[in-house]
C-alpha cells in the first residue's frame, strides 16, 4: 500500500489491519491476512475463491489521484477477477488526536473496486525512475562546503532489491523506445506479435 497523501493518516499496516477486518465483517470473506507480495491483502471470499486485495488509502475530501504499480497489476494476468482495489477513506474528524498529536482512532470508509473497474481510471506515465541518496552523502557534501568546497555529492554504489532493475544510458533508451511503442498502436500491435513469438 502506497498512501498518496501520508499526513494525518494513521499507519499503513493500522490501515491494512481495519481493512482485513472489514473483509471479514462486511465482504464475508472466509479469511484475509496482510501479505508484502504481490498485494497487501490475501485472502479467500464468500464463494471459496483466493482474492487478492490491494488498498489505497487517502484523507482527500475532494477527487482521489493515487498509483498501482505493475506488481500489484500483475496478479490479473491469471485471473482479473482475482484481483479486487479497496480505497480507503479517511473519515474527517477533529478529536482524533492525543495530547501528543499522535492519531488515535482514525475512521476509514472502505469501498471496492474490481479490477475491471480500475482498468478505467487508469493510466500509464512515462516511466518513473526512483532514486535514493544516502545521509551519509549529504553530511560529506556539507563538510566539503564548510572547507570551501563544491557541496558535490560523492555517490557510492548500491545493492538494489532483486525486483529492480539496474539503472544506466541504455536502459533510459530502451524505456524510452518501449513507452513510444506502447503510445503507437501500429508498433504496439507489431510488439505483442513478437512478444507471442519470443515466448513460444
Amino acid at each position: 500500500m502506497k498512501n498518496t497523501d501520508q499526513e494525518q493518516l494513521s499507519s499503513e499496516e493500522e490501515v491494512i489491519k481495519k481493512c482485513v477486518d472489514w473483509l471479514i465483517t462486511t465482504c464475508k470473506y472466509k479469511s484475509a491476512v496482510p501479505a508484502c507480495h504481490p498485494t497487501d491483502i490475501t485472502g479467500t471470499d464468500a464463494e471459496g475463491n483466493k482474492m487478492y486485495i490491494e488498498v489505497k488509502a487517502t484523507k482527500s475530501q475532494g477527487d482521489y489521484f493515487g498509483a498501482a504499480t505493475l506488481t500489484e497489476w500483475e496478479t490479473v494476468l491469471k485471473d482479473e477477477k482475482k484481483l479486487k482495489f479497496v480505497i480507503a477513506h479517511k473519515q474527517p474528524s477533529n478529536n482524533n488526536k492525543t495530547l501528543s498529536g499522535k492519531i488515535k482512532n482514525v475512521k476509514y470508509k472502505f469501498y471496492m473496486v474490481d479490477a475491471e473497474d480500475f482498468y478505467k481510471i487508469s493510466t500509464v506515465p512515462p516511466f518513473k525512475v526512483n532514486f535514493n541518496i544516502k545521509k551519509t552523502e549529504l553530511d560529506a557534501a556539507k563538510n566539503r562546503e564548510k572547507e570551501g568546497g563544491i557541496p558535490h555529492l560523492a555517490i557510492g554504489e548500491r545493492r538494489r532489491r532483486k525486483s529492480t532493475i539496474k539503472f544506466d544510458k541504455e536502459i533510459v533508451q530502451l524505456l524510452s523506445d518501449i513507452y513510444k511503442i506502447l503510445r503507437n498502436p501500429e508498433q504496439l500491435k507489431i510488439l505483442k506479435e513478437k512478444i507471442v513469438e519470443l515466448n513460444n
